[in-house]
């Protein structure tokens, strides 16, 4: 705090109480930047009520002038005149008046009491927020880096993989009209319906007994006669008809094919060859030599 000794008369600074200014007690509040003045109507109006239009608008402009530069108003009353804009002499003897009755002159400038409080408040704040603000800065880069580091070790001990590449169109190159040449994406195949007259390829055929051992060339037929019924019905257009086949071929559970001969039907089938219409009881007695003999 500034020491108000010898400037006033008295050797003691007076209590906020008897000080008129415009700003709360302590416990009221804060100031929390220098972003604005914080001018409390109730304390300023009871504090100035006598004073005129022109002693109101000196006492507010003193005040911006203390609070802006962080510091007194220059003691020289000349400059304290030309900080508010006063001209004649009615308004010099105002910003005098104003000076000798809410601050306090130092050698270095003219002090508003609660103005002085007030400021280093703010600084102190300011000063507290700032280094709350680097802790917390501090704290985030040492958690960004810890999660680096913690992620470049885990990229070092996951095994190696070998990425899989992306299929991609190769583009190939158009000649144009000015004799330059241009690099064009390959298209997709076009998309066809199946010709009204479509017949079952003589390769497409062999593939399916390939690989459906079970099926005989005329269950190929009909399947194949099948599978043109349905695209021609459907009416849609696939850009690849082999594919379309293959895929109906091996999803194709096979109704319609003859039944599978089991290996009781296997053993009665030997059994006819060798005795017959002379075989009597159970074939499983002839295949497995218990029968009696057939003369």
């Amino acid at each position: 705090m500034i020491d108000f000794a010898g400037t006033t008369g008295s050797s003691r600074v007076p209590p906020y109480r008897d000080l008129p200014a415009p700003f709360l007690p302590d416990h009221r509040g804060s100031i929390l930047s220098f972003a604005f003045l914080p001018l409390y109507t109730g304390d300023y109006l009871r504090d100035t009520s006598d004073l005129t239009l022109t002693e109101h608008g000196i006492y507010l402009r003193l005040l911006m002038y203390s609070w802006d530069s962080r510091g007194p108003v220059p003691v020289d009353e000349a400059r304290a005149a030309r900080i508010v804009g006063a001209s004649s002499d009615d308004e010099r003897n105002a910003v005098k008046s104003i000076l000798l009755r809410y601050f306090v002159r130092h050698d270095d400038g003219w002090y508003q009491p609660r103005m002085d409080r007030e400021i280093a408040k703010a600084n102190a704040i300011a000063g507290v927020r700032s280094e709350a603000g680097k802790r917390g800065a501090a704290r985030t880069w040492a958690k960004d880096r810890a999660s680096a580091m913690a992620n470049a070790m885990a990229s070092a001990m996951a095994p190696a993989t070998t990425p899989t590449p992306t299929p991609t169109s190769t583009p190939t190159t158009t000649p144009t009209s000015n004799g330059r040449t241009e690099r064009v994406a390959a298209k997709a195949p076009p998309r066809k319906r199946l010709p009204d007259d479509w017949k079952l390829p003589k390769d497409w055929g062999e593939w399916a007994l390939t690989e459906r051992k079970d099926w005989t060339p005329d269950y190929v037929r009909k399947v194949a006669a099948m599978f043109a019924d349905h695209w021609h019905s459907k009416a849609e257009a696939r850009a690849d008809w082999l594919a379309t086949w293959r895929n109906w071929v091996r999803n194709d559970r096979g109704v319609g094919l003859p039944a599978r001969e089991t290996q009781s039907d296997k053993r009665a089938k030997v059994g006819r060859a060798i005795w017959g219409d002379k075989l009597g009881g159970s074939d499983e007695r002839v295949i497995d030599g218990t029968a009696d003999r057939v003369d």
